[in-house]
């Protein structure tokens, strides 16, 4: 060792502190997920602490071309997930970061999160059955998980906007003279 803190020695880390104008990297990384989590539907901008989101996903490539089988891969698919969605506005990037993950690392406890995220993403591009899909599977697989409960909002609200969009049953038909 150099001397370095320990958690600047791990790959993943030497690679993402490339990209941090300052070395708060890993408090931001609780930071922004959480804000994520909380708020889905507002893009959070992290401009602050990140060089080029486009970098950071080079970045994360990297790591997971390089160690595939450590526990930094699934992290690594995540934070490309994140920054493909709300950094680079690419969705389907970001699905299929998400779809890796879950099919790479089927174990990982980040798992449930990629397929909320994959309900949330599918819920902005109006892909409801898609969404319903993802967000039902958290609730099943994971019922005792905070996002359990997110998820069944999520169906929730669906279920109500589903029905307010329903055809009224008032007697009549649109269009009928």
């Amino acid at each position: 060792m150099n001397g370095a803190a320990p958690w600047k020695q791990s790959p993943l880390n030497k690679a993402l502190a490339g990209l941090c104008r300052r070395e708060i990297i890993l408090p931001s990384f609780s930071y922004y997920s959480l804000f994520l989590l909380l708020f889905p539907s507002i893009t959070f901008f992290v401009d602050v602490i990140w060089a080029d989101y486009a970098t950071a996903v080079e970045e994360l490539l990297k790591v997971i071309h390089r160690y595939p089988q450590s526990s930094w891969a699934p992290d690594a698919f995540e934070r490309i997930g994140i920054y493909c969605w709300q950094g680079l506005g690419e969705p389907e990037k970001a699905i299929e970061a998400y779809r890796k993950l879950i099919e790479k690392n089927p174990d990982d406890n980040l798992v449930p999160y990629a397929h909320f995220w994959l309900g949330t993403i599918y819920l902005q591009q109006e892909k409801t059955d898609l969404a319903k899909k993802e967000f039902l599977l958290v609730k099943q697989q994971w019922p005792m998980l905070e996002l359990a409960e997110r998820s069944i909002h999520q169906l929730t609200q669906l279920a109500h906007q589903q029905k307010n969009d329903s055809p009224k049953k008032s007697g009549t038909i649109k269009g009928a003279k």
